[in-house]
């Protein structure tokens, strides 16, 4: 947490940042949920200055797919229906206006 504070106050500083020819939205990556790490983190990236879109899970699946040459959507339903879920907030956020720089 420490280091992402660090490294969103230097995005944010960017110029085209600045300027809102970019934008920025934040996904934590490999997380264990139900973990007391888990709960600070969530706080802690609810209060960023940049939406937090999601929470990855740590899933084998990614692992699959990677072996597979293969993206996490091209695994049967099955597998990685949980994983397709948390992505739907981040997709969404892509193809909205919110993610277009002004």
């Amino acid at each position: 947490m420490k280091a992402c504070s660090h490294f969103m106050e230097e995005l944010l500083e960017l110029g085209k940042v600045q300027r809102e020819q970019a934008r920025l939205a934040v996904v934590a990556n490999r997380v264990r949920e139900n973990t007391l790490l888990f709960d600070e983190l969530d706080k802690y990236l609810g209060k960023l200055k940049v939406p937090y879109l999601s929470c990855l899970r740590q899933s084998t699946n990614y692992l699959r797919a990677y072996q597979r040459g293969m993206g996490i959507f091209e695994l049967p339903e099955y597998l990685a229906s949980p994983d397709w879920e948390q992505w739907k907030p981040v997709t969404r956020w892509l193809g909205s206006k919110k993610s277009q720089p002004d």
